[in-house]
């Protein structure tokens, strides 16, 4: 970290004091942002400083430069900048930038926002050349701080341009003081002033009125203006020359002043305009000089826009507009005379540890070997800092070839790649790293560096084919990553064993999956890396839900929330998107338990944090999880919007192969329910669902609407032996919510073959799998074709010895009863688009086996139907409810 961007430059008394302006940013001192906005050369950052003098501001400062949009940057430098004041503050936002793992960084924010409000005291953050910011991340970030920061904070934009932040909203709210262009510029009064006092230059009074017309009270134009006067006598017509824009006039005074100075002093200047800060060994060395700190001090002594960037005076930057000119004319001399000289600078930064800069300075001149050998000193600092755009940002400016014989870089670059969206970019890059490194491996069989550099590949690898659906070679790479990783390292330890579990998941072994993702949050707890345990809990508690195991899942989720809690960072899972998993979960959970307002309120959380990051999976996972929640009442409008969204989703991302299989399973369910067997069935038939495909224990839960199409159709053969596949599936798995869902389903398939004493048997079955891990959404969901089944189960248990708890029997039990209230006293809207189709055909008088055959579905599902619509409507026979249906104008 540079401490030199974290010092603001010292207030000159070579430029009058300009109270009129001091005191217009007095006046608004109690809104929450000041914007200086204007050109390069127009006193801006010098009008600041003496702003701070005069009021004694309690202040943080931060110069920006191009570098500085990498938000994890940002906030580093942010937090240094408040602790250079505060030194205690910002500790736990420092704490979670060490263990980002690409998170919201709004979460960080809030952290730095909650430690300011223990600041009593007026204080300012400044934030000097914010025009260098291109990074929007960091424009939101802004945002976000302007609207919660406490009263007693205030910040100030020093920019040539306007931030792309709402600054319309503020102005409108009053919140804001800005200065401009038309307020720093010098009058005729200010510019003899200026001349007089701080340059000892007389001018008349019709010289200033010139320059105020030639310039446009332009302060650099003026301050080197002065310096071209020097020595010259004939001052009138000296200022009656210039003429042009600024712009011109910039050259032509830049080249007067250059003209004044020696050969060795404009060789200085040309060569060291490369440096965007220096000191006197820096240049020195570029140089081949030894008398550079006598150099720089003749400059600042006269003035010629060198800035000291610390209270030391070792570190200084030229003025831009200097820096650009000076720029401009180093280019007349040859290529490779600049090229040497960013040679030295790279050398000289990478001797004193300054990699980042060596790295600029070899990217300048397109070495890009020495660019990634550079790279592949920090690329797992960076990486491991959370600085992931900085990696990308360093990747895209490299050449391909270049990058495939650099493993080190490749990794990280890689996996930045991967966890952006760019999976399939990042498989040439990995597929060359193995090579190389088993080209090292085989000239030195013995590196421990090595072997740790293979091991991490195999981490990044395994989880690309996990993303990709490369089932074999997830296998492959989670065993070398546990062969070659080690426990010394717990963090990547950690991560090896977390690519253990995807191994287990993609080959469907869950109960083995369960055990090495628990392995894996041990290690990595013992990193500290609080968003790796987080990563691995979620991926757990998902997997155990797909075994059923509910009651394992909501206690790992609350105790991750606990172990976050006890860090000190329980705001962090409320404003951090990748906690939406645990919402996320925690909403499903509930749904199935039956605790629906639970469900509703944690889908909220879950929901909205999904929307703050471009994560598929976890936008995928709430939608999913929306679209049941949403239909807890029969509120079938609220689900298909979840579901709509959820694929439009899917059309615009690639879907991981298991969300293919709970997309296809939702799908049939919604198309049976809303458009009837036909259009199921040709869903069914696009996507390989059909009699002849194989099932196996990977697509198993997609057949579970095709059993039910087969029911509505009155195919019960074909349904129970789809459905013994299923079973054979699932029990062996030992899933257990499939398990409980295929109860019922059993007993559906009965009561079509008329055998109730079996129905009932399976239902009992059902709830004495379900009472275990307290699931009920099944038996409600079924609820209109098992109604008086489960009554007659209920009857049968309380007449014969069970395991089924009798807190769990009086829970479904009271929510069946609430259930019932709900549906009769819905909306008569909530009426099915299959039932009023029923409720049509019962008005023209037909029978229920007409109905079935018009219709092309089984006599039971009619039943089914026609009970449905006598609850809504509120009618105890067929012909009252079509009386009211022509009534409410429903038919």
């Amino acid at each position: 970290m540079l401490k030199t961007k974290l010092n603001r430059p010292n207030s000159t008394n070579k430029l009058i004091f300009r109270k009129e302006l001091i005191d217009k940013l007095e006046s608004g001192r109690e809104k929450k942002l000041t914007l200086v906005s204007a050109p390069a050369g127009y006193g801006k950052s010098t009008l600041i400083s003496q702003w701070i003098d005069h009021s004694n501001l309690s202040y943080s400062w931060y110069s920006l430069d191009k570098s500085d949009n990498d938000i994890v940057t940002f906030l580093r430098y942010t937090i240094a900048s408040i602790q250079s004041k505060y030194k205690n503050l910002g500790k736990k936002a420092e704490k979670l930038l060490e263990s980002n793992s690409n998170s919201s960084f709004e979460s960080v924010a809030t952290y730095i926002i909650n430690d300011l409000f223990e600041i009593n005291e007026k204080f300012y953050l400044f934030f000097d050349d914010y025009h260098l910011i291109e990074n929007n991340e960091i424009n939101k970030l802004l945002s976000f701080l302007l609207d919660n920061l406490p009263d007693t904070i205030q910040i100030v934009l020093i920019t040539r341009s306007d931030p792309s932040i709402p600054l319309a909203r503020l102005r409108s709210l009053q919140q804001f003081t800005e200065l401009r262009l038309s307020d720093l510029c010098f009058n005729a009064n200010n510019i003899y002033d200026f001349f007089k006092k701080c340059l000892n230059i007389n001018l008349t009074i019709e010289d200033a009125k010139n320059l105020e017309s030639k310039t446009e009270g332009w302060v650099a134009g003026l301050q080197l203006t002065g310096l071209s006067l020097q020595g010259k006598e004939d001052i009138s017509r000296f200022i009656n020359k210039l003429k042009g824009d600024n712009r011109y006039i910039m050259d032509y005074l830049i080249e007067e002043v250059l003209q004044q100075q020696s050969s060795e002093l404009r060789d200085f200047l040309l060569d060291t305009s490369i440096l965007k800060r220096f000191n006197a060994s820096l240049c020195n060395s570029i140089l081949g000089i030894n008398n550079s700190q006598n150099i720089i001090e003749y400059l600042e002594q006269n003035n010629m826009f060198v800035v000291p960037l610390d209270s030391e005076r070792q570190w200084y930057r030229y003025h831009h507009l200097l820096e650009d000119l000076l720029l401009n004319r180093l280019k007349n001399k040859n290529l490779e005379y600049s090229n040497g000289l960013h040679k030295k600078a790279c050398d000289w930064y990478e001797k004193n540890g300054m990699i980042e800069d060596a790295i600029q300075h070899s990217l300048e001149i397109k070495d890009f070997k020495r660019s990634l050998g550079l790279l592949n000193q920090i690329s797992a600092k960076l990486w491991a800092m959370g600085k992931h755009s900085s990696l990308l940002e360093y990747g895209n400016l490299l050449m391909d070839n270049d990058i495939y014989t650099n493993p080190e870089f490749s990794i990280y670059y890689s996996w930045v790649l991967i966890h952006s969206g760019q999976a399939l970019k990042a498989v040439q890059y990995l597929s060359n790293a193995e090579i190389e490194i088993e080209k090292r491996l085989a000239k030195s069989n013995d590196s421990k560096e090595l072997f740790e550099l293979k091991g991490r590949l195999a981490v990044a690898q395994a989880i690309l084919y996990a993303v990709t659906g490369n089932f074999e070679q997830i296998e492959k790479h989670s065993c070398i990553a546990i062969e070659y990783l080690s426990e010394e390292d717990p963090l990547w330890y950690s991560w090896a064993w977390y690519s253990v579990g995807l191994k287990d998941m993609a080959l469907n072994n869950l109960p083995e999956a369960i055990k090495s993702l628990k392995v894996a949050i041990d290690y990595a707890k013992k990193s500290g890396n609080i968003y790796l345990v987080s990563t691995i809990v979620l991926r757990l508690v998902y997997t155990e839900q797909r075994m059923g195991h509910n009651v394992s899942a909501f206690q790992n989720c609350t105790e991750l929330l606990a172990y976050i809690e006890e860090r000190g960072y329980s705001e962090l899972t409320k404003v951090d998107w990748i906690y939406s998993g645990i919402y996320t979960t925690l909403s499903m959970i509930n749904f199935m338990w039956g605790d629906f307002e639970k469900a509703k309120e944690h889908i909220k959380i879950g929901y909205e944090l999904s929307l703050k990051e471009s994560n598929f999976t976890y936008q995928f996972l709430s939608l999913f999880t929306l679209s049941f929640v949403s239909y807890d009442k029969n509120n079938l409008n609220n689900c298909l919007k979840a579901f709509e969204k959820l694929e439009k989703l899917m059309q615009d991302n690639t879907v991981q192969p298991h969300f293919t299989i709970l997309y296809l399973a939702r799908k049939g369910f919604i198309l049976l329910e809303t458009e009837g067997p036909e259009k199921a069935l040709a869903f069914f038939n696009n996507n390989n669902i059909t009699s002849d495909s194989e099932i196996n224990s990977f697509n198993e839960y997609a057949f579970i609407p095709y059993v039910h199409y087969l029911i509505t159709i009155g195919d019960i053969s074909e349904a129970q032996k789809k459905l013994d596949e299923i079973n054979n599936l699932a029990t062996k798995a030992n899933r257990l919510d499939r398990i409980i869902q295929i109860q019922i389903i059993y007993s559906l398939i009965h009561v079509e073959l008329g055998e109730t004493e079996e129905a009932i048997q399976c239902l009992i079955n059902a709830m004495d799998i379900a009472s275990g891990e307290r699931i009920v959404i099944y038996f409600l969901y079924y609820l209109d074709k098992i109604k008086e089944l489960l009554y007659k189960a209920f009857k049968v248990l309380a007449t014969r010895k069970h395991n089924i708890p009798k807190e769990y029997l009086e829970k479904l039990k009271i929510l069946i009863e609430r259930h019932e209230k709900v549906i009769k006293n819905q909306n008569y809207s909530d009426i099915s688009r299959r039932e009023l189709e029923t409720l049509k055909l019962i008005a023209e008088n037909l029978t229920n086996q007409e109905i079935a055959e018009q219709l092309f579905i089984s006599i039971q599902t009619v039943k089914s139907h026609v009970k449905s619509i006598l609850l809504k409507l509120d009618a105890d026979s067929r012909y009252k409810a079509a009386q009211k249906a022509k009534e409410l104008g429903l038919v």
